[in-house]
């Protein structure tokens, strides 16, 4: 009975949380699922044993998307989902035609960088890039795509473009050459480093969503705070904490544990669109976490040439504080709206659920001694996966079957395909900035509009990042936005690891802030309440993604300060982000009154402020608030505080 119960849980658990796009039926759907499968057991033995030729590496990488793309999404919304279309077979071929003829022209491309192209490398390209704008027309919607052709226009009818971003021009065969031919466009550094390091973290992430790791996690954080005020709500926010760096994508991540932790908010009785937002803002944080951060890890190594561990041990302490922001609001709203535990009988013993799924935090063990071992991003990707498997071989309720381990597999290529895509046409974009020299133009503009003060560049680089992620993916806006504004901020004097950092972060705003709030949207579906409630709401709750990147620039957070400045710094923005959150939720010993909740405000401000006299004026006021509230208490209803 036991093994049956688990399989029902596990499979339950795999259809509720499927995120892996189109499914089609028939010996179509046998033969794209086959495909998906050889397109992750490629790159697992990429990441394993490293022997793919650089072409092979990309191409295929870049290959296998298209493919996928056009036979799992239809032309139209509407079009067929159970078969592959004729001009989807068509698409099919032209991209192993385009792709196919890049792969074979590599070595001649490479020796003849800077000569003419000839007509069938020009006629190649222009099938490629076409190909590359329609998939990401069919996976992500219009605005990337549109983004892409207007940098081909851009570069292309330079001139005539307003003064400020006006350059030469340049003909087809020089942007062919750079886009299709060389190593900065489709195929450049952002399809390494996805096909390298983030695609085998797909991969684990669908074999841990097919093993049944989801439902653990939240019984482990149920079990940890469900006893606690507002628990269901602490327990999304704990999972995530848990699970959210391998899942990739905070969307997924709402998507995966909302599932489980929304319905019991509702059922707690926090009211629909909180318990949306908690889900939807605490799912962010998954990508600020170590030691994966979805991609954000591998991408901020990749591009500023730090150690990979450097990064990962400099983005802890601001991720553990965004979840405890994150926590605090949380806590707040509780204790404001009278919210009681988890009823007991829901909430599972912490010893029998970690008898149950232990071994699933062997591969993050794995994971992490892998890393400090010095192997590569890639290479630790591939342990854990076999850590996994192995690991769960040992369980006879959690073994994976070969029907699961193909499941798996199928899911991690199909998970990929939205980096794919992101990666081909982020390729175009990122041309167009190099060629004519954008990114130095943009930097000129934030430098001459902030007039060199760095809290108004940093507000700048926010409403880009707010206004890009509203038609891109957060990935794509970031790497859109570190080309474009870092260096700005570098000439500020901001070292480089932080500019990164700090554009990473600015980068998710979209996926919770209105009009677009991705994330906030899958919550209130899942909740079934009010979207715009909801986006509002995960705002207030997440806010800490936007206060938290101005402390890595004006305080020691990221490591670069004495013991005793890194811990006060650590100490000053805890006493900071409670007091924010008494302020903002109106609540602190009891509900506080307007002034108070000014006062609350103020000593938030005096903890970040980076000066010692400072913090101690916004202690003095906490102590202020506390002692007018524990004189009063009697004298307004009021929840018992944790």
């Amino acid at each position: 009975m036991a093994l049956t119960l688990t399989s029902g849980i596990r499979q339950a658990t795999l259809e509720e949380t499927s995120t892996t796009g189109e499914r089609l039926s028939g010996w179509h759907g046998t033969v794209v699922d086959g495909i998906a499968i050889l397109f992750s057991l490629l790159y697992l033995y990429q990441a394993g044993f490293g022997t793919l030729a650089p072409e092979i590496h990309r191409g295929a990488f870049i290959l296998f998307t298209l493919v996928l793309i056009f036979a799992l999404y239809p032309t139209r919304r509407r079009g067929s989902r159970e078969r592959v279309s004729t001009i989807g077979w068509l698409l099919m071929g032209t991209s192993c035609l385009g792709v196919g003829y890049f792969m074979m022209e590599y070595q001649r491309f490479a020796d003849m960088a800077g000569l003419p192209l000839s007509y069938l490398d020009l006629f190649m390209g222009i099938l490629t890039v076409m190909v590359c704008l329609e998939a990401c027309r069919r996976i992500l919607g219009w605005t990337l795509t549109l983004v892409g052709v207007i940098s081909i226009v851009y570069l292309y009818f330079g001139p005539h473009f307003p003064r400020l971003v006006a350059h030469r021009g340049y003909d087809m065969d020089r942007i062919l050459g750079l886009m299709y031919a060389g190593t900065d466009g489709i195929f450049g550094g952002v399809a390494y480093v996805f096909a390298s390091y983030v695609f085998p973290f797909m991969i684990f992430g669908a074999f841990l969503r097919t093993g049944g790791a989801v439902t653990f996690f939240v019984d482990v954080a149920k079990a940890v705070v469900g006893t606690l005020r507002g628990g269901p709500a602490k327990a999304a926010v704990a999972s995530s904490f848990m699970l959210g760096s391998v899942m990739g994508s905070s969307t997924a991540n709402t998507a995966i544990t909302g599932a489980i932790t929304i319905p019991l908010m509702i059922r707690s009785g926090f009211r629909k669109h909180v318990a949306g937002a908690v889900e939807a803002a605490a799912s962010i944080g998954g990508q600020f976490m170590p030691p994966v951060m979805g991609a954000g890890a591998f991408l901020m190594a990749a591009l500023t040439g730090v150690p990979y561990l450097k990064v990962i041990s400099v983005a802890a302490i601001p991720a553990v504080l965004f979840f405890l922001s994150t926590y605090v609001m949380v806590h707040f709203e509780a204790c404001r709206s009278g919210i009681e535990r988890i009823p007991q009988e829901e909430i599972p013993g912490l010893g029998p659920t970690l008898k149950r799924g232990w071994h699933f935090f062997v591969p993050i063990g794995v994971l992490i001694y892998v890393l400090v071992a010095g192997f590569s991003p890639s290479k630790a990707g591939f342990y854990t996966i076999l850590s996994l498997v192995g690991i769960s071989a040992l369980r006879r309720d959690y073994r994976f079957s070969p029907r699961q381990l193909a499941e798996a597999l199928a899911a991690g290529g199909r998970d990929s395909l939205v980096v794919g895509a992101t990666a081909a046409v982020v390729g175009i974009i990122i041309a167009s900035i190099l060629l004519p020299g954008l990114g130095l133009k943009f930097s000129f503009v934030v430098l001459q509009l902030s007039k060199g003060i760095l809290p108004l560049a940093i507000f700048l680089i926010i409403l880009a990042s707010y206004v890009l992620g509203m038609g891109l993916t957060v990935t794509a806006s970031y790497l859109v936005l570190v080309v474009l504004a870092a260096p700005a901020l570098v000439e500020l004097g901001v070292p480089l690891l932080t500019a990164h950092l700090l554009v990473f972060w600015y980068s998710q705003d979209a996926t919770i802030t209105p009009p677009v709030c991705l994330s906030a949207y899958v919550a209130a579906g899942i909740a079934k309440s009010d979207v715009w409630k909801t986006g509002f709401y995960s705002l207030r709750v997440g806010l800490g993604l936007y206060y938290i990147p101005f402390l890595f620039v004006y305080t020691p957070l990221l490591l670069n300060g004495t013991l005793l400045q890194i811990l006060w710094a650590v100490a000053s923005a805890v006493g900071g982000i409670f007091a924010l959150g008494g302020a903002f939720q109106g609540y602190w010993l009891r509900r506080a009154k307007i002034h108070e909740r000014v006062v609350l405000g103020v000593a938030a401000l005096s903890f970040f402020w980076p000066n010692w006299g400072a913090n101690l004026v916004g202690a003095a006021f906490i102590l202020v608030v506390s002692m007018l509230q524990r004189r009063d208490r009697r004298e307004l209803p009021a929840h018992s505080h944790e």
